[in-house]
């Protein structure tokens, strides 16, 4: 019986191009083992006819992968889930519905969930975002986030630092739910496909040039060697040692493979021995080099074309690992920008600029967290984390106005955009001069729709160059300050910037190594020629039984192929229809020895019936 453990092949995946220098017939083979997925019986079948069964395993692996992230968990999975998070964080808590503020103990019990890893576990255990959203929605059922229809909404209304939780919670949900699409998972196992056929397709050019390599120099130390002999032989040796290289060669292919090229060998040193009329003639040893030279470099040229080939394959694999590479990194990008399926993408994702505008330039403050005296990211925004409350913080004094020197005490730079739109980076000191401040006590809310899906929060009186300004908190979309702002992370590609790097697996250049074979093997054949030239040999002739011998024993080692694969295909078989006997005795066995137990059973039933019947009568 086959061993039915089964892995399912890649569906998305080419199995000609996968395995583009396996033969028809292999090819065949792989196609029809993997309409119903591969058995390990099978695998060791192809693996016996020389097919890379790893390219299999590591495509099926891809598939598996992608179907998990694919696939949603069993209700089973996720009500265990619900149980174990309301045991953990909820248990004796309860939250007060549409109270979306830090004050809120579900929401502070939530953002610790978060913290730790909560949305990372659930994906890990197979829940979609769906599913993650439905258990959310369960175990902290006032914070506010739910499914509607094919999305989720977070809550309005909701207070700075909550504002912060639910913000947090949206950039880490699409952190864990990447590559959930159906696009995004076709693409990564293409991208795990190709990189299988750039690393198979690398092995065999490394394996080429190995070959090559050491060919080549066989060649060139055979050429060398038959250049020196030859020298000494006389002229009417060359004419009948010329004879009998043409009658033992077409003995050789003539032979349709039954003769060994090592009985080729002998023959022909010894009839080359007669013409010399001396063992020790250099006649032989001449030829066989010439012959062998020759059979080589046809070896050689079949290798060289090779190698042409799989170099311009490796390119197109490249250029199309890299094609896939940046458009799944593209997706991720937006999936990135634009996580979270609200109601609007204003309730979502939002960062809390503070600045001020004066004549025809704008300044907005920002913290330099990591010190490189540029905007590394909206997150550096004074105001994206607490928003006015961050201003407040910087009034050491508690005087109620935040100076220039406070500023500057907190890290503060300012982004200044010019009527151009162009940026530059200023200290404060740059912009501000001592005695400039921010009133604390002058802040209005406003909370007014300013267009592009961004809020003006609120309004505040600054003293600038002795003057009032009006200063401002806005509450912006991402994607909007992406488009205004010029971050360092995204000229680096850092963060969600990111673009990966779709050159880590690629094909190795061998073009320097091809062009230097090349050349060595246009050498090789101008030496040869020339020898023989000097042997006065039948080059045409010679060259003509060569190929014809090479085929034959090609073909030959083929047969041999499919002789080892049939017996063992052969043996298989007998072993499984050996063990489906066995198995099927093995249940018949099993199924008389319980219609015996059974009919004994029964039989002392019978015998208790009967008993207890008697004892009765008595």
């Amino acid at each position: 019986m086959t061993n039915m453990t089964t892995i399912q092949f890649n569906p998305g995946v080419s199995i000609d191009k996968l395995f583009s220098s396996a033969t028809s017939e292999q090819i065949t083979k792989i196609k029809e083992a993997s309409v119903d997925g591969f058995t390990e019986d099978e695998l060791q079948e192809l693996q016996n006819d020389g097919i890379d069964v790893e390219l299999i395993k590591q495509n099926s692996k891809a598939l598996e992968e992608a179907k998990q992230k694919s696939e949603p968990a069993t209700q089973e999975v996720v009500d265990q889930k619900i149980a174990e998070l309301k045991a953990k964080y909820t248990e004796g808590i309860s939250g007060n519905d549409h109270d979306y503020t830090s004050n809120n103990p579900e929401l502070v019990a939530f953002n610790k969930a978060v913290g730790e890893g909560m949305l990372k576990d659930l994906a890990d255990a197979g829940l979609s975002k769906s599913q993650i959203v439905d258990v959310i929605s369960q175990v902290f059922p006032s914070i506010g986030i739910a499914n509607q229809g094919e999305k989720y909404a977070c809550p309005n209304g909701m207070d700075a630092d909550a504002h912060t939780i639910y913000d947090n919670f949206v950039k880490e949900l699409a952190k864990v739910t990447q590559g959930e699409t159906p696009e995004m998972l076709d693409l990564r196992a293409k991208i795990v496909s190709l990189s299988n056929e750039i690393v198979n397709n690398n092995a065999n050019l490394k394996l080429l040039e190995l070959n090559i390599a050491l060919l080549q120099d066989e060649v060139e130390a055979d050429i060398k060697a038959a250049i020196e002999e030859s020298k000494e032989i006389a002229d009417d040796q060359k004419e009948a040692a010329n004879d009998a290289v043409k009658k033992n060669l077409s003995a050789y292919s003539g032979s349709k493979g039954e003769m060994s090229y090592e009985d080729f060998q002998k023959n022909l040193s010894r009839d080359l021995d007669e013409v010399a009329g001396t063992a020790d003639s250099k006649m032989a040893s001449v030829i066989l080099k010439i012959v062998n030279s020759e059979r080589k470099m046809a070896t050689l040229d079949r290798y060289l074309t090779q190698m042409g080939s799989l170099m311009k394959k490796g390119e197109s694999l490249t250029g199309e690992l890299k094609e896939s590479q940046t458009k799944l990194d593209s997706l991720a990008k937006t999936q990135a920008e634009n996580p979270a399926d609200c109601q609007t993408d204003a309730d979502c994702q939002r960062v809390d600029p503070i600045g001020f505008a004066s004549e025809d330039k704008r300044f907005d403050f920002f913290v330099d967290k990591d010190e490189n005296s540029d905007i590394t990211n909206e997150n550096e925004f004074l105001g994206a984390e607490k928003g006015f409350d961050e201003v407040k913080a910087l009034d050491t004094d508690n005087d109620g106005t935040v100076t220039k020197e406070e500023l500057e005490k907190g890290n503060i730079k300012v982004v200044q955009t010019n009527a151009d739109g162009t940026q530059e980076i200023k200290n404060v000191a740059d912009v501000l001069k001592d005695g400039d401040s921010i009133d604390l006590n002058s802040y209005n809310e406003v909370g007014e729709d300013i267009g592009n899906g961004n809020t003006l929060q609120g309004t505040f009186n600054m003293n600038v160059d002795g003057k009032t300004v009006e200063g401002y908190q806005t509450l912006d979309n991402v994607k909007w300050l992406d488009d205004n702002y010029e971050f360092t992370d995204e000229v680096e590609g850092k963060g969600r910037f990111a673009q990966g790097d779709p050159g880590v697996v690629q094909a190795e250049d061998y073009s320097e190594k091809f062009n230097i074979f090349t050349q060595k093997q246009e050498t090789l054949r101008t030496d040869l020629d020339s020898t023989y030239n000097t042997l006065q040999l039948d080059k045409a002739e010679i060259q003509s039984e060569i190929v014809e011998v090479s085929n034959l024993e090609a073909k030959a080692q083929g047969t041999r192929i499919k002789n080892i694969f049939e017996t063992q295909k052969a043996q298989k078989e007998k072993t499984e229809a050996e063990k489906a006997k066995e198995e099927e005795q093995a249940e018949k066995t099993k199924k008389d020895e319980e219609a015996k137990q059974a009919e004994q059973a029964e039989q002392e039933k019978k015998e208790k019936e009967a008993k207890e019947k008697e004892e009765k009568a008595k």
